[in-house]
């Protein structure tokens, strides 16, 4: 009855604003739209998203102003959490801050123009000025001006790691970093939110150990020892000996084979699809969990990933009419459509 409580008051804000959420009816129209301009004018009259003209200058400003819409709605949800759960979904939600920061490296790492948004930090970020992360022209200057920040700490060792492998390095230690907080926070709530978030992140954890090892036999050409060594604890199927048996696989069609039936329709198609493919079974994992008269930690959880996945979702709609893609090639990529 306590936990119950605790949740009421969230929970019927939740309501309110989830309601504001696009329909899949709302995503067939948006498919359907001839360009930007209608897609914009839809949005404005059928949802949240009220953007001005300055929407479809680029596709960075577009990301900027839809990524804004998402923090102002995760926002209201905040000030009604208290304590572990608080630290929990504040440090749940910075991982737009650690994608943002891969971004960043991944530009300098391979010397194309930093043609990405300036992000808006959140008081829960560790880093508080992301237009002077920009103007780094090497990974030493990004990792002198992260001094003040615990990323620095765990770049550090990887900044003089041969070229073909060092992006590898510093993408994986930013999410076992991302990982292990996230999973310490986990251990200090309640029972019942204990067990749910457990099995959620554990199912996440699996699709990047999958995910890391396919990319890192496809395009890093690195030995098969740390490919183990930077596997993420705290799998849902996936355990030391599994992961250890899908590093020494000796090819593409080997590792399909020894992956968990499960996540093998995950991994069909091109690295765009396959991220797509992951995404959607945490989004449906995520509303499986929030099911019905849900009164824990799991309904704020779904409201979050709900917002984050419905505005990259909007974007990725937004690219396929800046460039002609038709709507029938689009939907496999989106997270929140069912696709028949």
């Amino acid at each position: 009855m306590a936990n119950k409580s605790r949740y009421l008051a969230v929970t019927t804000k939740l309501r309110s604003i989830s309601s504001a959420f696009l329909s899949e009816a709302d995503y067939q129209k948006m498919l359907d739209l001839p360009d930007v301009d209608a897609l914009v004018k839809f949005l404005k009259q059928h949802s949240v998203y009220q953007l001005d003209s300055d929407f479809a200058t680029s596709a960075a400003e577009s990301e900027k102003l839809l990524k804004k819409v998402v923090f102002q709605r995760q926002a209201r949800i905040l000030p009604f959490l208290l304590n572990d759960d608080l630290k929990f979904v504040q440090m749940l939600l910075r991982r737009s801050e650690i994608e943002y920061l891969k971004q960043i490296i991944r530009a300098i790492h391979t010397g194309k123009e930093l043609n990405i948004f300036d992000f808006e930090s959140q008081s829960y970020f560790e880093v508080k000025d992301f237009s002077d992360l920009l103007t780094s022209n090497s990974l030493e200057a990004l990792l002198k001006k992260l001094q003040s920040t615990s990323y620095a700490s765990i770049l550090a060792p990887y900044i003089k790691a041969q070229k073909k492998h060092m992006l590898f390095y510093l993408e994986t230690e930013l999410d076992r970093f991302y990982f292990k907080e996230l999973l310490t926070l986990v251990g200090k709530l309640n029972s019942e939110d204990r067990a749910i978030l457990t099995g959620i992140i554990g199912v996440n954890i699996d699709l990047l150990n999958l995910q890391w090892i396919y990319r890192a036999k496809k395009y890093y050409d690195l030995s098969t020892e740390p490919l183990f060594n930077f596997a993420l604890a705290g799998g849902d199927k996936l355990n030391l000996k599994k992961l250890k048996e899908l590093a020494y696989a000796n090819s593409e069609k080997e590792f399909l084979k020894l992956m968990p039936f499960v996540y093998r329709e995950d991994f069909a198609g091109d690295d765009l699809l396959i991220e797509s493919n992951m995404e959607r079974r945490l989004y449906h994992l995520f509303q499986q969990k929030n099911k019905k008269g849900s009164v824990n930690l799991s309904t704020v959880i779904a409201f979050l990933h709900t917002s984050e996945y419905e505005m990259r979702d909007i974007f990725t709609i937004l690219e396929s009419k800046r460039y002609g893609i038709a709507a029938a090639d689009v939907k496999n990529f989106l997270v929140r459509y069912k696709v028949s």
